[in-house]
């Protein structure tokens, strides 16, 4: 990722560089796909907990990945 390479190795030690932003065009879909994916299984894990339900949290456990997968491909294309 452009951000995580631009801080660690171009300035590597330089910690006035960790306030500038330098988003990439493939950060803004990855991190959206891994901060949905997150959130659904935290929101299946609730669920789960407080209603003891098991349809609702699995089905949110088995279509999280699909979208994760589904952001990738359209980065791709």
């Amino acid at each position: 990722m452009d951000d995580i390479f631009f801080w660690y190795v171009y300035n590597f030690g330089d910690y006035n560089a960790l306030r500038e932003f330098n988003m990439a065009t493939i950060d803004g879909p990855l991190i959206d796909a891994i901060v949905m994916f997150t959130v659904q299984l935290v929101y299946s894990w609730r669920v789960w907990m407080l209603g003891r339900w098991r349809v609702v949290p699995a089905i949110a456990i088995f279509v999280s990945p699909a979208w994760v997968v589904w952001s990738r491909a359209n980065l791709a294309s």
